[in-house]
C-alpha cells in the first residue's frame, strides 16, 4: 500500500495530460456522429428568458459565445449553457 505520494511535473506536463484527457473524451467512439443543434438568437432569448439586447450585450461582452454564419448569428446548447 503507497501512503503520501508526491510527484512533480511542470506546467507543460500538466498542460499536455489536460489536452490528451480532453481529446479522449472529444472522440467519437464506434463512428457515431454527433448532430450539433444550433438556436437563433430568438430561440436562445426565449431559453434563457431574455431579451434581445441583452443577448448582443452577452455577446460583446463574451459572456456567451455564439457561432456566426454569413449574417446569421447562431448558438449552440453548449454556448447557452
Amino acid at each position: 500500500m503507497i501512503t503520501g505520494f508526491t510527484m512533480t511535473i511542470t506546467a507543460n506536463e500538466l498542460k499536455q495530460i489536460f489536452k490528451e484527457a480532453f481529446q479522449e473524451l472529444m472522440t467519437v467512439k464506434n463512428d457515431t456522429t454527433v448532430e450539433i443543434k444550433y438556436y437563433t438568437r430568438h430561440e436562445t432569448c426565449e431559453k434563457l428568458r431574455i431579451s434581445l439586447s441583452t443577448l448582443d450585450t452577452y455577446v460583446k461582452k463574451g459572456a456567451i459565445a455564439c457561432s456566426r454564419v454569413g449574417k446569421r448569428v447562431l448558438f449552440t446548447q453548449d454556448d447557452i449553457d
